[in-house]
């Protein structure tokens, strides 16, 4: 789906914000659970679901997690922050602060994360929203 007017892909240079994954996985390793390696194919596909949601204008999981096919297991947490200020520490603390997103995001069951970002306009504001996708092989 293409992006609508307003709406912008934070830069794609690395495959996840390194903030967000060093947040969790030092969660994850408190809690005596294996870390997460970042996933280059679960990046594009978070990125892509952001923006559309973005485009939307909403904020609410698929029926159906758009994640590649080699993946057996797949998770989904979603996060929004106001404004366009990138804050990936602020997502992952809302996650980890959530009861149901973390345990998604502590589950065992996955081993590979990917994380993006879109920001533009949702609702007529300024918002921000994060898509972390976790899998297993």
């Amino acid at each position: 789906m293409a992006a609508g007017p307003g709406v912008q892909a934070l830069p794609a240079a690395a495959p996840a914000p390194p903030p967000v994954v060093r947040k969790i996985n030092k969660m994850r390793r408190r809690k005596g659970v294996p870390r997460l390696r970042v996933s280059r194919a679960l990046s594009r596909t978070s990125r892509r679901f952001a923006h559309d949601l973005m485009a939307a204008d909403r904020l609410a999981h698929a029926p159906r997690i758009k994640a590649p096919r080699r993946f057996r297991r797949v998770g989904e947490v979603l996060a929004m922050q106001p404004g366009w200020r990138r804050s990936p520490s602020t997502a992952a603390r809302a996650w980890l602060n959530s009861p149901g997103h973390r345990r998604v995001i502590l589950a065992r069951s996955f081993d590979v994360m990917g994380v993006a970002a879109a920001r533009g306009r949702f609702g007529g504001r300024r918002a921000t929203i994060w898509v972390a996708q976790l899998g297993r092989r």
